[in-house]
């Protein structure tokens, strides 16, 4: 974990007896300081006598993260999530527009894991898609881009388009395409596999069919 030090600096450190704190979700981080041979944890609110006392092992983190780095999920639709990787063959041209709309909307939800380089064509991004954002504004962009003809079009006007929507046709083909997306990931996940422990395993696929079934929701209403 990182500790800071009396200065103001940070260390990355293990300190026994700290996994004893559960986690939750709703208290703040950072609440840990290095004296000269101790570690202070700070409660980050009032605590009554008796009362549990809980730590946030990290920000911003959804269920299928904590399952892999923790061995627990949590009972919460806000941390149920699902991730889809895009692997993407693009021109030059396309890569300039992915390029600017990643800039300014790549986020907590997006993360770009390969640029192009030499004779290399591919741009790989992972998408996290949430219950409270199933499709993600950068999600849908990349896919627009695809189907987009950038001939003779001012980068601006592509940019916009790519982010807000193309035209009709250009947008429902687009929607159907990441219907099918989503549609192959929810089959995938209506059968499990079943050796070793699974019960955590079996609560994290059913919290992701849930976000799945919530993006498609949002695509159908996009086709109509």
């Amino acid at each position: 974990m990182s500790l800071t030090r009396p200065d103001g600096t940070s260390i990355f450190a293990i300190v026994p007896g700290l996994d004893m704190f559960n986690h939750s979700p709703h208290v703040s981080t950072g609440l840990f300081q290095l004296g000269e041979d101790v570690v202070c944890v700070k409660a980050g609110e009032d605590l009554m006598k008796g009362q549990q006392a809980f730590i946030n092992y990290a920000a911003d983190m959804y269920n299928s993260q904590m399952l892999l780095s923790f061995g627990f999920i949590l009972d919460d639709s806000d941390l149920q999530s699902s991730e889809v990787t895009l692997s993407l063959q693009v021109s030059p041209a396309q890569l300039e527009v992915h390029r600017k709309l990643l800039d300014s909307l790549e986020g907590p939800l997006s993360r770009i894991l390969h640029l192009p380089s030499g004779n290399d064509s591919e741009l790989i991004v992972k998408h996290v898609l949430t219950w409270k954002t199933p499709l993600p504004a950068a999600f849908l962009a990349q896919v627009r881009i695809q189907h987009m003809d950038l001939n003779q079009q001012r980068m601006e006007s592509v940019v916009a388009q790519a982010a807000y929507g193309l035209t009709a046709k250009d947008e429902i083909r687009t929607l159907l395409l990441i219907s099918m997306l989503l549609e192959g990931k929810l089959q995938e996940l209506q059968r499990p596999e079943r050796s070793g422990p699974v019960i955590l395993a079996l609560r994290q696929c059913a919290g992701e069919r849930l976000v799945l079934r919530e993006a498609l929701a949002e695509v159908a209403v996009g086709q109509k």
